[in-house]
């Protein structure tokens, strides 16, 4: 028989009951099956037609299955495929193609709110999504969805069930195809559920770590503040005549023709001290002969072989041991956690630009390979001596980024980071650029900064060889309970 080929859009109209129409490599009906069928209510494109063999091959235009290939036309006297009313020739003509047209279709009668079926006489309300499947359907197993054909022979579109828009020729499915929507919205709806498991997430893990600070008294609280006037009293100071500022002025002693240092009222912020922390300094560098000192340490893990290191316990080490019950203890431990926590991310950034060391992770170093923390220091320090005889103490902090390596007696050993590169190295530069500015917004480093400043004062005093009032000895309040010396990491 003589075979035609003719420009037509065809309806596929078999294979409902069986998922399709089976398609052939070649126009044999021995030839090669193709592992995919062809959807029912699938449009094609008419390549070639043999009218006695029955046989047809086709270029899919709209639907599911093979791109091309070829089909049987008829069964038992039952057309598997039928002529499309419109050819596709004039419609490539004027630049717009059968899919283009029917979604533009559907569209417009979607948004009119009806639709006219062949089987319908009156205008009828859309049905409601999730009526069930509308075509023929792949399902993905992997992924537990389906895409769904909507059958290319219905009249009504579908509408969307999240923008409640048309479907147009696809829908995505879950459950059964209970319900269809548009692969776009499918798509941000899966992200939105994500990003609201990761706020759920965040939001548990806050209040645990809220829980936990409260445990372990983590985080500046006014009660770390020392209150002066209590101590007036011990000080000789009327209750009537209790100064707001007190700084340390120089007397002249009329016995030996020296000078002593003394407390006296003042109205220079500059010239004020905070008396517990210059009596706390005092008495550590009378007895000890150096400075208040303290340490956040890793903590051994006891339930790992070896030298391993906790990466949850840091544990606190004071020099000397009885600064853990003093007010200068607990602003030493705060500011010190803080600044841990705050430069691994934990908390945000207390000045705009600043960037935590998770972020300046584009040197090429490893974040595997190293372990490092940052250190308080002051930079430079000096007394002024103003009229009135005021000590005036005047520092510059900063922060040193130390790498911890383990040393040959199998202990941490703290050593400079010379690398400028460095993620802790950039930070510990920003820090200490605006470190003013930081104790002007964080309490902790505020009042680290006063301690500071009256270290400095009593190292001057003591290696001057100043008498002292010592009554200030009495100012130094230790508490009752000792606080706890092993705290969670919860910046990690």
């Amino acid at each position: 028989a003589a075979a035609m080929t003719v420009q037509r859009l065809l309806r596929v109209a078999g294979g409902g009951t069986t998922g399709g129409l089976v398609v052939r490599i070649g126009k044999a009906t021995s030839s090669e099956k193709r592992p995919e069928r062809l959807s029912t209510g699938a449009l094609v494109e008419l390549l070639e037609l043999d009218e006695d063999a029955r046989r047809l091959r086709y270029r899919l235009v709209v639907g599911h299955g093979p791109e091309e290939g070829w089909v049987t036309t008829a069964l038992h006297g039952k057309a598997l495929i039928r002529p499309e009313a419109d050819d596709i020739a004039p419609l490539r003509k004027r630049g717009e193609l059968p899919q283009h047209r029917r979604y533009r279709q559907q569209l417009l009668r979607g948004r009119a709110g009806y639709v006219q079926g062949p089987s319908l006489s009156r205008p009828a309300r859309l049905p409601p999504p999730g009526t069930g499947c509308l075509g023929s359907s792949g399902c993905d197993a992997e992924a537990g969805f389906a895409y769904v054909a909507v059958g290319a022979a219905l009249e009504a579109p579908h509408l969307c069930r999240r923008c409640r828009q048309p479907l147009g020729d696809w829908g995505y499915g879950a459950d059964g195809c209970s319900a269809l929507s548009h692969v776009e919205c499918e798509a941000q709806a899966i992200v939105a559920e994500a990003t609201e498991e990761a706020a759920a997430r965040r939001k548990q893990d806050a209040a645990s770590k809220r829980a936990r600070r409260a445990e372990f008294k983590i985080g500046w609280d006014a009660c770390f503040i020392p209150r002066s006037p209590r101590l007036w009293n011990s000080l000789g100071f009327a209750p009537s005549s209790q100064p707001r500022l007190v700084g340390v002025a120089m007397r002249g002693l009329a016995s030996a023709g020296g000078e002593s240092a003394g407390l006296e009222p003042t109205e220079d912020p500059s010239a004020a001290v905070v008396v517990e922390y210059l009596a706390t300094a005092l008495r550590v560098r009378l007895r000890d002969h150096r400075e208040p000192f303290f340490s956040l340490d890793p903590k051994r893990d006891p339930l790992s072989a070896g030298v391993v290191w906790s990466s949850q316990w840091q544990a606190k080490r004071f020099e000397p041991e009885w600064l853990s019950r003093t007010r200068a203890g607990d602003v030493m431990f705060q500011a010190d956690y803080y600044l841990k926590a705050v430069s691994m991310g934990e908390f945000d950034q207390p000045v705009v630009g600043m960037r935590s060391c998770l972020a300046n992770r584009e040197s090429p170093l490893d974040m595997d390979e190293w372990r490092a923390r940052a250190w308080f220091v002051v930079r430079w320090a000096n007394i002024w001596k103003v009229d009135g005889d005021f000590l005036i103490p005047d520092v510059v902090m900063g922060i040193e980024a130390r790498e911890q390596i383990l040393g040959v007696d199998g202990e941490l050993e703290d050593a400079a980071i010379v690398n400028p590169e460095h993620p802790l190295s950039k930070y510990a530069k920003a820090f200490t650029h605006f470190f003013d500015l930081i104790a002007e917004r964080q309490g902790a480093i505020f009042y680290l900064r006063e301690l500071a400043k009256a270290a400095v004062l009593a190292k001057y005093l003591a290696e001057a060889g100043l008498p002292v009032d010592a009554r200030l000895d009495a100012c130094v309040e230790l508490t009752d309970a000792d606080p706890p010396m092993e705290v969670p990491q919860l910046w990690n």
